[in-house]
């Protein structure tokens, strides 16, 4: 209530904005059968009989329920004709599901190869920001040292890889929103793009420019549900106003939207959680994902780590927050480090990173880089990063 109160004194939002999460249970039943169906079908193609396929599916469903706390696409939110359910699956129907299900029934299946689903690139070395837990900071505000063709070679590289997501970040991606939809413009129908932003620079003339380009989606960083907190954090005033204006011109313009909160050992309460919650089904966003801090970039060497205690208050509030009735119509609360605990971590497995100088990490938090694109094949180098370990998690079982 008093953050309500403060975002209509600050003519940033006059009404809750609606909510994209699925209410109509005939809705979800059917969307469910018909992803299930799909997956059932690729599996008995791939596999060579309908009792593989059928024995893959329950696999698959048992897997998930097992790792994320909840039956499949339990929670799904509709945005421009397509359904979502977590930021790490493409939307359904779309090319890039397709792929994404097929590389996961040819890993349970043990087929041989890596299976790489998501990309996430630094696209430039610039923000205006000075962000308390960045962790490309040591790499910015100097000379950008990818153009334009170089990131299109990356794209495309990757896509004929098999990835069905790419995340371009920063640095403030945004400060290249041209160069964006060059990018997207150029790139195959294959995959989602999403872009991590601070809102810098987001209104609806661009939102609606890079959902004319193949955007995706927006996940926009928002710290704190109190905008003097959030700004603070960031290290810029007005931060949090662009935050807000921006995650609504992309509703606006028909992209999927979602909330990164880096959950600090100081913002971690019940309190808080549920304040930031209620924002965010104000703000009628798709998403809200839990990023728990790291010791690396601007956090190197200092004591962030959340207790046990923080991560089961987070664990236990996104599932309430995801499955429970009087939440129906609330975001859906992604929590990856609460899987990466269960399976292992993910990164240089079915995730990449390419830091704002084109080198290759498992993830933004793992400094370690592995040569860039041009110099590596790709399957080459995804064995070897595979038997390098996480200093985070443990490897991924699955």
């Amino acid at each position: 209530m008093e953050e309500a109160l403060i975002v209509n004194q600050q003519n940033i939002l006059q009404n809750d904005q609606p909510s994209p999460i699925v209410s109509r249970w005939l809705e979800r039943t059917i969307v469910r059968r018909q992803i299930n169906f799909q997956l059932f079908s690729l599996a008995s193609r791939h596999l060579g009989g309908i009792r593989k396929g059928m024995l893959t599916l329950k696999r698959l469903k048992a897997k998930y329920s097992k790792f994320f706390n909840e039956s499949m696409y339990h929670k799904m939110a509709k945005i421009d004709g397509r359904y979502y359910w977590r930021v790490g699956a493409p939307g359904y129907p779309s090319e890039a599901l397709t792929r994404v299900q097929g590389g996961e029934i040819a890993r349970l299946n043990s087929s041989s190869g890596p299976h790489l689903r998501t990309l996430i690139m630094a696209v430039t070395r610039k923000c205006p920001l000075e962000c308390e837990h960045c962790y490309e900071w040591d790499n910015l505000g100097k000379e950008e040292a990818l153009t334009l063709d170089e990131l299109n070679s990356i794209v495309r590289k990757f896509q004929e890889f098999g990835v069905g997501q790419i995340f371009f970040g920063g640095g403030e991606p945004m400060v290249r929103v041209h160069d964006l939809g060059r990018l997207l413009e150029n790139a195959l129908p294959s995959s989602d793009f999403w872009i991590y932003t601070s809102g810098f620079r987001l209104d609806e003339e661009k939102a609606r420019f890079l959902k004319s380009k193949g955007l995706t989606g927006i996940m926009v960083s928002l710290d704190h549900h109190l905008a003097g907190e959030h700004d603070q954090f960031r290290g810029y005033s007005g931060a949090y106003d662009m935050a807000i204006k921006g995650l609504i011109a992309s509703k606006a313009s028909k992209l999927v939207t979602g909330l990164a909160l880096c959950v600090t050992k100081k913002y971690c309460s019940e309190s808080n959680i549920r304040q930031y919650l209620d924002l965010a089904r104000q703000l009628g966003t798709a998403f809200v994902q839990f990023i728990e801090p790291k010791a690396a970039g601007r956090y190197q060497g200092q004591n962030v780590h959340l207790t046990k205690e923080d991560r089961d208050l987070l664990e236990r509030l996104a599932k309430e927050y995801n499955t429970a009735r009087e939440y129906r119509d609330f975001p859906i609360v992604n929590y990856p480090d609460s899987v990466f605990r269960k399976v292992g971590c993910l990164a240089g497995d079915r995730l990449l990173y390419i830091n704002s100088l084109g080198k290759i990490q498992q993830c933004p938090f793992c400094d370690e880089t592995f040569g860039k694109t041009g110099d590596l094949e790709l399957e080459k180098l995804l064995e070897g990063m595979n038997r390098f370990g996480c200093k985070h998690y443990n490897k991924a079982l699955i």
